[in-house]
């Protein structure tokens, strides 16, 4: 999941660099790159890994970082328009 967070937040930084350079065209490619990539993988993997992470850890630090970014992803889908979250492979 690191690996997968790490890559949404690179889609993210070039569609803000995009729009800082008003490259409209560049920004909506990579906007359109990341609701693929949230629907595809990361949406639904951390979903599903804060949910069975949660329920196994007794910790309350690891438990509410697990549900901050499980969080900061359905938020980032809401933005996006996003309702629904495909399989994901993980």
């Amino acid at each position: 999941l690191s690996t997968e967070l790490e890559f949404e937040g690179l889609l993210t930084l070039k569609e803000a660099y995009a729009l800082g350079e008003e490259d409209m065209a560049h920004a909506d490619l990579c906007r359109r790159a990341r609701r693929r990539f949230l629907y595809d993988h990361l949406a639904a993997a951390i979903l599903a890994f804060d949910e069975q992470f949660r329920r196994a850890c007794n910790d309350e630090f690891y438990s509410a970082a697990s549900r901050f970014a499980a969080e900061l992803v359905r938020w980032d889908c809401r933005r996006l328009g996003m309702t629904r979250f495909g399989g994901g492979n993980g």
